[in-house]
């Protein structure tokens, strides 16, 4: 990323992070803190309003100008069904509060913790079974993948699903989990399903 930054900056090319997806997941102020390169524009979605329907785009003033300074009446305009909604903008000035809170840095340390120990567990038991499949994660953004390709890797969803486990319906998916994830809660979780009569 560093190397990026420096060839954009070199050729003059905007270095723009689609962080819509990964929003603030990484660090308390996103990619750039967690690469340690500050991008020219940023583009977030749903994150940063604790999910409500919403698109920002920040950037350096040249990027974000909306209007052509040779004809200042040709104006950009910002239009959308939940611009400016207040539902939204609360919830997202809620967020970005809790950003900005000393004690949030150790909140990302100890989610990414937990979620690598999780990861590493899993791998342990999934390569005791002799099982073709891992879970792979980037901070607590996580994965499955299989080691060999098969034609059924794909009923994998549908027998997770049938023991209470649902992944995204992306593929293997890029899930995610949230502060308050703890192995011992998905344990317990699916084993209580495991317990309870299948309906039908």
């Amino acid at each position: 990323m560093q190397k990026l930054r420096e060839v954009c900056s070199t050729n003059r090319i905007p270095l723009t992070f689609d962080e819509v997806f990964s929003g603030f997941r990484l660090a308390p102020g996103g990619a750039q803190e967690y690469f340690g390169v500050q991008a020219d524009m940023v583009v977030y979605g749903k994150s940063v309003a604790g999910g409500m329907p919403i698109g920002v785009v920040c950037g350096k003033k040249d990027l974000m100008r909306r209007f052509d300074p040779e004809h200042p009446m040709r104006i950009a305009y910002v239009i959308g069904t939940f611009s400016a909604h207040p539902v939204v903008m609360g919830a997202m000035n809620e967020f970005l509060h809790w950003l900005l809170r000393p004690v949030t840095p150790e909140l990302y340390t100890e989610a990414q913790r937990r979620c690598a120990q999780w990861v590493r567990s899993t791998n342990e038991s999934l390569s005791q079974l002799a099982l073709p499949v891992r879970v792979m994660n980037f901070a607590t953004i996580w994965t499955v993948l299989f080691k060999e390709p098969g034609r059924y890797n794909w009923l994998l969803q549908y027998y997770l699903r049938a023991e209470g486990v649902i992944l995204s319906w992306v593929g293997t998916g890029r899930c995610m989990s949230s502060l308050d994830f703890y192995p011992s809660k998905i344990i317990m979780s699916c084993r209580r399903k495991q317990s309870e009569p299948h309906k039908r």
